[in-house]
C-alpha cells in the first residue's frame, strides 16, 4: 500500500516540477500575443553535495594506529556508498551526484567523484572499493590512510571535474522527455 502512495506522490511531484519548468519557458506569459513558447527537449538534474567524514567510534579508538586507520577507511567508503544509494533513492529527480567527502580533522578532500543514476542502479561489484571506483568515485589510499586529493606542485590530479568524470564521460546526462507540445504539432 505504501509503495503505491510513494509512487503516486513521486509522480505528482515530478509533474509539478515539470509544469513549473514549462511555465518558465512559456513566452506568452510575458504578455506576448503569440501562444507559443520555448520547447524543452531535455532536462538533467544535478546535485553537488559535500560532507565531512565521521570519525571512528570512540570505542574503536583504542586500536593500534594501523587498525584505527583501516577502520576509518572502511567506514568512510561504506558511508559514501550508503549515502550515494540513499540520495538516489530519496531524490528521484536527481540524475547526477557530484560527491566530495572531507577529512574530519583537516577538511581536505579525501573522496570525490561524479556518479550517474543508471550506473549506480546497475553497479553490482561485491568489493566496495571497486564498486565506488566503477561509479566514478576517486580516492587514494596508501598504507590504509587516505591521501588528500589536493594536487601538489607538479602533480597532475585525477579527480573528476565538471568537464568529465573518471570514465571520461561528459558530466551532463541528457534525458529525452516526451513533450505534450510535440504532440500538438504532429
Amino acid at each position: 500500500m505504501w509503495r503505491v502512495v510513494e509512487w503516486f506522490l513521486d509522480r505528482t511531484d515530478r509533474k509539478r516540477r515539470r509544469i513549473r519548468i514549462e511555465r518558465a519557458l512559456a513566452l506568452n506569459r510575458r504578455g506576448e500575443a503569440r501562444a507559443d513558447g520555448l520547447d524543452m527537449t531535455s532536462l538533467c538534474s544535478r546535485l553537488e553535495i559535500e560532507w565531512r567524514a565521521r570519525d571512528v567510534h570512540p570505542w574503536d579508538r583504542s586500536q593500534t594506529p594501523e587498525r584505527y586507520a583501516a577502520t576509518f577507511v572502511e567506514q568512510c567508503l561504506s558511508d559514501t556508498d550508503a549515502a550515494i544509494i540513499r540520495l538516489f533513492e530519496g531524490l528521484p529527480w536527481v540524475d547526477i551526484l557530484d560527491v566530495r567527502v572531507l577529512d574530519p580533522n583537516t577538511d581536505e578532500t579525501i573522496i570525490s567523484g561524479t556518479v550517474y543514476r543508471p550506473e549506480a542502479q546497475e553497479a553490482a561489484e561485491p568489493a566496495l572499493g571497486m564498486r565506488l571506483k566503477n561509479l566514478g568515485v576517486t580516492y587514494r589510499v596508501s598504507g590504509w590512510h587516505f591521501e588528500s586529493l589536493k594536487p601538489e606542485a607538479g602533480d597532475k590530479l585525477d579527480v573528476p571535474t565538471a568537464a568529465a568524470n573518471s570514465h571520461g564521460r561528459p558530466s551532463a546526462q541528457v534525458i529525452d522527455l516526451p513533450l505534450r507540445s510535440a504532440a500538438r504539432r504532429g
